[in-house]
């Protein structure tokens, strides 16, 4: 029983985190209703991004989230390379 609910655990927290991305990249694309106008500074951005953090961060678990403005800047980073890969190609 024990491990079904570790499996359980992990298979809800890796659902939980690729939403949290999917959402994200989403977020950046003009032509998607989800979109959002990000300013890439996080003091502009806290409002919107915590939204989004707030409703996917964990907590209370054992190994809780990292922050949110190391979150934030993880985001921030991985749209900056997306953009230089689409530069390159």
């Amino acid at each position: 029983m024990e491990l079904k609910c570790i499996m359980l655990m992990s298979f809800v927290k890796a659902m939980n985190n690729s939403l949290f991305k999917i959402i994200l990249d989403r977020s950046v694309d003009s032509k998607n209703s989800y979109f959002i106008s990000w300013k890439w500074s996080f003091s502009k951005d806290k409002v919107k991004f915590s939204k989004l953090y707030n409703s996917f961060a964990s907590t209370l678990d054992t190994v809780p989230s990292p922050s949110i403005e190391e979150i934030y800047g993880r985001f921030k980073a991985s749209m900056k390379n997306r953009k230089r890969a689409k530069a390159t190609k």
